[in-house]
């Protein structure tokens, strides 16, 4: 069991990793964090706390945590932040997560300052409930249009209050994604097939704010420009669909397609390993090609792999990571805790 103390960032493996750090296929099981309130209010990410500075995690997995940081900010299944030019490719997380704000399925928050497209999170895989007073995104709590594409999220949402400026600010991709002018695709190809996502439509607003200002609880994005300008869609979304058990929040409303901040509705019957790879789903056992061929319901090529991890050796957290210069690894290997 982890049990972080005071406001420093906190993670199993590392606080940060930073400048050229790479974590390749580190699997974690069974890990247990908790905090009373106020015990700890600092970030926190299951493997690492910040990761920035050019440094990736690929084809890592954290399986049935048991996060309960209820004051931690920002929060994420696999990391606390990424930042600069950082990513998280071909990863998992199963478990639940609850945190105060910014608390995302794999990262708390993504930021890139530059006009680079390499950071964010692409080609992963998330079965969790999630819960956050606001700010909470089934891959990532806020983002301001870093690239997040192709991901699969599964489980539910639950965002027990609101921000006094924006509301709830969940969605099944991302929370919050900040203002930007122009056009691009920084959120593609994302699928969302989740059992629920919470959050009180009757939240008290303040006499300046519209309603639309506080509608910010969608199946792909929470808050976007949509809520500032009452525009149709942002202009940095496209390719992103909900599976049809997920109705739109606030059907009539809001614009329902495929790049506007509900996703357009898809068919049980459609998700299909062909629909998947026309959205850029690929497929093989690579961090950048990590599905498994012949699944049309979408898994890491490794997931079937670990279902039987109970049965195979078990060694200790020092025999199964290599440290090599820069990088992380524990290929084939597991971590338990216990």
């Amino acid at each position: 069991v982890i049990e972080p103390q005071g406001y420093a960032s906190a993670g199993l493996l590392a606080s940060s990793a930073s400048q050229h750090v790479y974590i390749d296929q580190v699997h974690v099981f069974g890990l247990k964090a908790q905090a009373d309130s106020k015990q700890f209010t600092g970030a926190f990410g299951s493997l690492v706390g910040d990761v920035s500075v050019f440094s990736r995690l690929t084809r890592c997995s954290v399986n049935d945590a048991l996060v309960h940081l209820p004051d931690a900010s920002p929060a994420g299944g696999l990391v606390s932040s990424l930042r600069t030019s950082s990513s998280v490719k071909g990863s998992l997380f199963s478990g639940s997560l609850t945190a105060l704000e910014k608390v995302g399925g794999i990262s708390g928050e993504c930021y890139e300052s530059g006009t680079t497209t390499e950071c964010g999170v692409q080609q992963c895989h998330v079965q969790a409930g999630l819960t956050a007073v606001h700010t909470l995104g089934g891959v990532v709590g806020a983002d301001n249009h870093t690239n997040i594409s192709n991901n699969y999220v599964e489980g539910s949402l639950t965002a027990t209050g609101g921000d006094s400026w924006n509301g709830a600010c969940v969605g099944g991709v991302i929370g919050s994604l900040s203002w930007k002018q122009g056009e691009g695709k920084s959120v593609k190809g994302n699928v969302v097939n989740l059992e629920a996502i919470h959050f009180d439509p009757d939240l008290e607003r303040p006499n300046w704010a519209s309603a639309v200002s506080f509608e910010t609880a969608h199946r792909i994005v929470g808050m976007t420009e949509y809520n500032d300008t009452e525009t149709e869609r942002d202009g940095w979304l496209s390719d992103n669909y909900a599976v049809s058990t997920r109705e739109p929040l606030f059907e009539g409303e809001v614009y329902a397609g495929h790049d506007g901040a509900e996703g357009a509705t898809l068919a049980v019957s459609d998700l299909t390993q062909a629909f998947c790879q026309r959205i850029g789903f690929a497929y093989g056992q690579t961090a950048d090609a990590p599905w498994l061929n012949g699944n049309d319901v979408p898994a890491l090529y490794f997931e079937q792999q670990l279902t039987g991890i109970d049965e195979a050796p078990q060694a200790t957290l020092g025999q199964r990571l290599t440290f090599s210069g820069q990088w992380i690894s524990c290929p084939q290997g597991t971590i338990r805790l216990y």
